[in-house]
């Protein structure tokens, strides 16, 4: 399972430097759902859940990224520094 997660994560990824964007999108499901699965068969060991849901913010993280410079409004300024 974590070599099928590596799989994922490497689409949605590689999508992403490529700009295909429906790829990228439907690849956050799989990568995502795949590293909770590992992090709750990890539930007993402390270390290892710890790092896997690490694992799964930060694919969590880089999705929200990559979807927001798909739509374009990675660019755009936030309300608290819109005086830039």
């Amino acid at each position: 399972m974590e070599n099928l997660h590596i799989v994922f994560w490497l689409l949605k990824d590689i999508s992403w430097c490529l700009f295909w964007k429906p790829i990228g999108i439907m690849m956050i499901i799989p990568t995502l759902i795949i590293s909770i699965i590992i992090a709750y068969r990890t539930r007993k060991m402390v270390s290892e859940l710890c790092h896997n849901l690490a694992i799964s913010v930060w694919i969590f993280a880089n999705s929200f990224w990559m979807v927001t410079e798909f739509i374009g409004i990675d660019e755009k300024y936030s309300f608290w520094n819109c005086n830039l």
